[in-house]
């Protein structure tokens, strides 16, 4: 119990006193500071005590952009396999051009008090996209992951390509010539792909290859 009490506290930031009180349904604590308190027992994988245990439901939702796109499937599918293993159920949200928006999607998402977003691909590297609905989650304190990005003033833990690296290692093993392909509206344009042109081009010209745009 104490060491709980310790991981708790320390994940959320608080007093391992106000972790308790949390735990025991006493007063005297905020909601924006209870919350935090549960995102960490969920986080860390702690149960919940009997009365919290309807608060924040075992889901999570998976947010993509398309299905088209066979990438976002492919990446849903094994991000979905890994929850269920862990007994945590996906809730799968697609966007689409007359449909539902991200953020509203987000906003369903709150209401069905899930314990953590997973969004693959998104508006968070679209220019000029709102991205109120990020600001949202974080001061919700809900735990966010992005797939498929390169974007860092959200703040939320990324996993993504990182194609300087990539191009360093195809030179090491001999490459010479390298071509950059770009997605279709409204990928062509967004914050990544611009990153990854530009990261393109500047090993181009500090390798002086040739490369075809």
């Amino acid at each position: 119990m104490t060491r709980r009490l310790a991981d708790v506290a320390a994940y959320a930031k608080v007093s391992e006193a106000t972790v308790s009180r949390v735990l025991n349904g006493k007063a005297g604590v905020s909601k924006a500071t209870q919350q935090a308190v549960l995102t960490a027992l969920d986080v860390l994988g702690y149960e919940r005590p009997t009365q919290l245990r309807g608060q924040r439901a075992r889901l999570v939702g998976l947010v993509l952009p398309e299905l088209q796109n066979p990438i976002f499937p492919a990446f849903a599918e094994v991000v979905a396999d890994a929850l269920s293993r862990r007994g945590i159920t996906p809730v799968l949200c697609t966007r689409t051009a007359a449909g539902v928006t991200e953020a509203a999607y987000v906003d369903m998402l709150l209401e069905q008090q899930v314990s953590g977003i997973i969004f693959f691909g998104g508006q968070y590297h679209e220019a000029g996209a709102d991205h109120r609905h990020y600001h949202l989650l974080t001061e919700r304190g809900l735990p966010v992951v992005l797939i498929n990005a390169a974007y860092e003033d959200l703040g939320f833990p990324r996993v993504s390509v990182d194609d300087g690296h990539a191009i360093e290692q195809a030179l090491a093993e001999g490459a010479r010539t390298f071509h950059f392909l770009r997605g279709q509206e409204p990928y062509k344009y967004e914050w990544g792909a611009a990153d990854r042109w530009n990261q393109h081009r500047e090993f181009r010209r500090a390798k002086n290859h040739v490369a075809a745009a």
